[in-house]
């Protein structure tokens, strides 16, 4: 009866597996994931994520990983129907996080001296325990070490300097969480082989950097080597990159690092020292976490790196390079910008590349447009019909089912929108919330599409009766022929699209061409003169940055032949045609940051 169970267990899990592929692939344009083959085929390992956006983070590491993974999730996650269904048949681990059964305090709060609350109609000995915390807008979080009375409280802070003192304001009280039996619970789990998912940071946000790392990820690691002497863990980093990932359609990067096996002198030490070994730990992790992903302080200069490795490295030249020197040249610029980012040159050189890409963005041009396009007239003009003319056959052949699914499209949107100001609301990581529409609009596609598809199905069989002479057979037939082509056809429609879209782009910038000349030629003017900066400027602090850089340098010629296309990763899997450096290349950062900007990012 075990094994038969087991049997189940496994089966729903690969088809969950391979239904959300499904999902991912329809949601995204592109996927790629990198590094499978670093992931050793036995546990236990856990697996250590940025976590940018909520849901699908999870999604895109259980799809693509090769090992089964037990995720540790929110409770309030868990307790959901149908996030709750599929955590539970994935094995997640629930835990309670305090800020999620976080209490509005009675009255208001003002701090007095650097460890004494004084409450303003507040009730703390029924609200408030010894070990809660109070957590006000723009306050560091207070936790409290004496309740003295109902309008009274003493609290420690890790900030040397309370914040400001004699200002009233609403406040939230954070319950203490005894997290021991979960943690007991995931050392034996590993202790068992099996695989814990944890994302350190916390909750998910929409910053451009990585926000501390939590010390639970450590005392999972350490504690449970600890308790069972006999089980070594392995750690793996899963870089997740999004170029948009509010946008349908857009593309999204999993790569997994190299795994680190947790060292046992680090355990002896956190057997005396908790606090200095899981620094350590969190250390090592986020060390590794930075390597598969892309931060930057906001977006503003993630968006400059990008555009100024553009300028370094036309798309067009990208071809000159391998796969394995294209990854070092990203890895470079964002090491370079983030150790020299503060001398008079960078920023000078970033504000003009900022400037340029504003140019870029009024114009509504691509700078790889700028550069690749040629002024010939003629030869504008026979790119433009043709391109015109795969615009519109597509489009004929979209436009039923665009129409069919744009109620659909329109309701998401809203109930996507409106989660994400619930979210903001509730969250004090999250810049705009944006993190957050990715993920529910797939959750509510889930209910709105069946709902999408039952009604045309039910038209369709109402319609056949009120209006032909078909029996009740041949009309139920009808309907469920439609019904089962009828997502096929809407699937199609969206990959339809993404040629409908890239047409229009190239009609826009050649039609722009013929009819504004000099203005194209004044872009590219001040194209030219700020790659010439990027280039003096990479000559002259790339020495300071990266060893023997004139011997290592990465630039060629680019009259030089195409090399390296043949050199294709092994680990790597790629749901279309392009390989992962390409895909960096293609990824539409303008559009992009503009939905960001939408966002108000």
């Amino acid at each position: 009866m075990t094994y038969l169970t087991n049997f189940l267990v496994s089966l729903i899990r690969l088809c969950m597996v391979w239904f959300t592929r499904l999902i991912l692939n329809v949601y995204f344009k592109e996927i790629q994931v990198i590094g499978k083959q670093k992931v050793p085929k036995e546990g236990p390992i856990i697996f250590v994520g940025n976590h940018a956006n909520q849901y699908i983070d999870p999604m895109a590491i259980i799809a693509y990983c090769p090992q089964h993974i037990n995720f540790m999730v929110a409770a309030s996650t868990y307790r959901q129907r149908m996030m709750g269904f599929f955590t539970r048949v994935m094995g997640a681990i629930p835990v309670e996080r305090p800020q999620d059964i976080a209490q509005v305090g009675e009255g208001t709060v003002e701090v007095i001296d650097k460890q004494k609350i004084i409450g303003h109609n507040s009730n703390f000995t029924k609200q408030v325990m010894v070990g809660d915390t109070i957590k006000a807008k723009g306050w560091p979080e207070y936790v409290v070490t004496e309740v003295v009375s109902a309008t009274e409280l003493k609290f420690k802070s890790k900030d040397v300097n309370p914040t400001e003192t004699g200002v009233k304001k609403e406040y939230k009280v954070i319950p203490k969480v005894d997290q021991s039996q979960v943690f007991s619970k995931v050392w034996e789990e590993l202790k068992n082989g099996k695989n814990l998912g944890i994302f350190p940071e916390g909750g998910s946000h929409d910053q451009t950097n990585l926000l501390p790392l939590k010390v639970g990820v450590a005392i999972c690691g350490l504690g449970a080597m600890s308790k069972y002497k006999d089980t070594k863990i392995k750690v793996i980093a899963c870089g997740l990159k999004y170029f948009n990932p509010s946008r349908f359609r857009s593309k999204m990067i999993l790569e997994f690092s190299t795994p680190f096996e947790v060292d046992s002198k680090l355990v002896e030490e956190y057997q005396k020292d908790k606090r200095s070994a899981c620094g350590k730990f969190l250390s090592h992790t986020e060390k590794k976490l930075r390597s598969v992903t892309f931060t930057a302080p906001n977006y503003r200069e993630l968006k400059n790196i990008y555009l100024a490795r553009r300028l370094y490295i036309p798309s067009s030249e990208i071809g000159n390079y391998s796969q394995e020197e294209i990854n070092e040249l990203y890895k470079r610029f964002f090491k370079g910008y983030q150790e020299m980012r503060k001398r008079p040159e960078v920023e000078n050189l970033m504000e003009e590349v900022y400037e340029y890409g504003r140019d870029l963005k009024s114009l509504g041009v691509k700078d790889s447009k700028i550069y690749e396009i040629e002024f010939n007239t003629l030869d504008l003009l026979k790119k433009s019909v043709i391109s015109l003319f795969k615009m519109m056959m597509s489009l004929i052949f979209v436009f039923p089912g665009l129409v069919t699914l744009l109620p659909m499209y329109v309701i998401n949107r809203i109930l996507a929108e409106k989660e994400r100001r619930k979210a903001l609301k509730k969250s004090s990581v999250k810049v705009f919330g944006a993190d957050v529409l990715g993920s529910t609009r797939i959750l509510y596609s889930f209910i709105l599409y069946p709902l999408t598809c039952t009604f045309f199905t039910t038209s369709l069989f109402i319609l056949q009766r009120m209006y032909s002479s078909l029996s009740l057979y041949d009309c139920c037939a009808n309907c469920f022929w439609f019904l089962v082509f009828y997502p096929i056809y809407n699937y199609i429609c969206v990959r339809s699209l993404d040629g409908v879209t890239d047409n229009w782009n190239n009609l826009f910038v050649r039609v722009y061409c013929l009819f504004s000349k000099d203005t194209m030629d004044v872009i590219r003017e001040k194209r030219e003169h700020i790659s010439k900066k990027v280039h003096e400027v990479i000559d002259t602090f790339g020495p300071m940055v990266i060893e023997n850089f004139n011997q290592t340098k990465l630039l060629k010629d680019s009259k030089q032949k195409s090399k390296g296309k043949k050199d294709k990763e092994k680990d790597s899997e790629v749901t279309s045609d392009s390989s992962f450096y390409q895909l960096m290349e293609q990824v539409d950062f303008d559009d992009a940051f503009n939905s960001l900007e939408e966002l108000g990012l």
